[in-house]
């Protein structure tokens, strides 16, 4: 079934500082949306540079996205610092399994958050997620939202 997967990148806060000299980091985040074929859809917010704490407030919409394909894979969020002389540095990242927000049908506990309106069925999770680095833990919080909303068939008989 089609769906339209919405993300809200809103801002970061306690991230580490990447930039020993300036004791700050030039921080942006890539999200990586599984595609058709086994590839990727990729974009990225703004760089907010010298900020710990960024603010981005930016709105990201993926059309036609199969929900067969989000039931087998995750969106990954990659909090990264930008670097002018080399690559850029990855800060830590996010997985998001959208399971819970693709259960329709019959599932009556899955029902009661959503909201179904001309034929489409809303769901949206949306909080701080800890940002994790496997070399040094928790390196601080990403606040998003990910809604996904189902296109059902408006011409059932």
């Amino acid at each position: 079934m089609p769906s339209r997967v919405t993300v809200t990148i809103a801002r970061a806060q306690n991230l580490p500082i990447m930039d020993k000299k300036r004791k700050t980091t030039d921080a942006y985040v890539e999200i990586e949306l599984p595609g058709p074929d086994d590839t990727t859809i990729r974009e990225e917010t703004q760089v907010r540079v010298g900020d710990l704490n960024p603010e981005w407030g930016e709105r990201f919409v993926f059309e036609e996205v199969d929900d067969s394909i989000l039931q087998d894979q995750t969106i990954l969020f990659t909090v990264k610092d930008d670097n002018k002389l080399q690559q850029d540095k990855i800060i830590g990242g996010i997985r998001i399994d959208l399971n819970c927000l693709l259960m329709h049908g019959n599932v009556q506990a899955a029902r009661k958050k959503q909201t179904q309106v001309c034929g489409e069925i809303v769901d949206k999770i949306e909080g701080w997620f800890q940002i994790y680095d496997s070399l040094r833990g928790m390196v601080g919080e990403l606040l998003l939202s990910v809604e996904v909303v189902l296109l059902e068939d408006q011409m059932k008989f």
